[in-house]
């Protein structure tokens, strides 16, 4: 893979981690979450739940293997720190995402303490989900970037 090559890939996947981004916003939206949850006072829908989660776990291994891949990717050395600048995009949306798995888990913990044959039992669940940029990752990326292809230029 030659250095130009790399840049370019490395500007590709960051696009693409992007897209994951938005893929997870969308199955997590509110929403995604009242069409499988259902609105406060009713039932959710089970089948959307579970094609829901099976979208969610495919797209939070997507953005793994995405960030094994860039890190286990041999580029040039003048671009390798641009590679590791690239895969540290993936930190935050697999942070927020395991923390959004213990709060989803916490919550439906909530219904092992229902007396399901009392009155009616409506539980209400809260599960907010926003994933953070890293605005100075971003700012080392372009610096990065633009001292690599500075750097391809002068030869």
């Amino acid at each position: 893979m030659s250095a130009e090559s790399a840049v370019d890939h490395a500007e590709s996947a960051l696009h693409y981690i992007i897209d994951i981004v938005e893929q997870i916003n969308h199955w997590l939206s509110p929403q995604m979450q009242e069409l499988a949850f259902g609105r406060p006072g009713s039932s959710g829908d089970a089948a959307v739940i579970e094609h829901t989660a099976h979208r969610l776990l495919g797209v939070y291994e997507g953005c793994m293997d995405w960030a094994i891949d860039l890190r286990s990717a041999r580029p040039p050395a003048a671009v390798s720190r641009l590679f590791q600048l690239t895969a540290d995009h993936a930190n935050n949306p697999v942070r927020e995402f395991r923390e959004f798995v213990e709060l989803t888990v916490s919550e439906f913990d909530k219904f092992s303490e229902v007396d399901w044959y009392s009155q009616e039992t409506n539980i209400e669940v809260s599960l907010p989900f926003t994933i953070t940029g890293d605005a100075e990752l971003s700012r080392q990326f372009a610096a990065e970037r633009g001292r690599v292809l500075a750097s391809l230029r002068r030869g």
